[in-house]
């Protein structure tokens, strides 16, 4: 995105709309885009300074950590800033890396497709979503040995 710096001035200017999502350059096969990028910003000038300040979001697509779905689910930064010193003779400021890093950073580490996804049975590989198996948790804990250990 592309902001005209001339046409910004002490009083707040509103830019909304929206960004192709491929500037968001995603090359990861767990997520993509499945919407553009929305945008919803306020810009000024503040003496030499350009502030721009607002909220981004997109629908993305992702592989559930838990099950292995796939699900769609909108993701958000509500506080987008951005703000640089303007020289003279700049015409254009260029919020587009700004926006992508935002984005990417407000994607989930493990997105989960609901909070309570059953996932996969670690033994027989079900889709516990989907139905139930007859596995039966071990017995044997290798961790079992500790807790009969004497406290000091």
């Amino acid at each position: 995105m592309q902001l005209d710096v001339a046409r910004i001035g002490s009083d707040a200017e509103a830019f909304k709309g929206e960004e192709e999502s491929d500037i968001l350059d995603l090359h990861e096969k767990d997520v993509a885009a499945a919407s553009r990028v929305r945008y919803d910003l306020i810009a000024r000038r503040i003496g030499p300074e350009l502030v721009v300040f607002g909220s981004l979001s997109a629908r993305m697509r992702f592989i559930c950590s838990r099950c292995g779905d796939v699900f769609e689910t909108e993701v958000r930064e509500p506080e987008f800033t951005f703000n640089t010193e303007v020289q003279a003779g700049v015409e254009f400021v260029d919020l587009t890396p700004d926006m992508r890093e935002s984005i990417l950073l407000a994607l989930p580490a493990h997105p989960v497709c609901r909070s309570e996804c059953g996932g996969l049975c670690p033994h027989c590989g079900i889709n516990r979503n989907r139905e139930s198996c007859r596995c039966k948790p071990p017995s044997d804990n290798p961790w079992g040995a500790l807790d009969r250990l004497p406290l000091r």
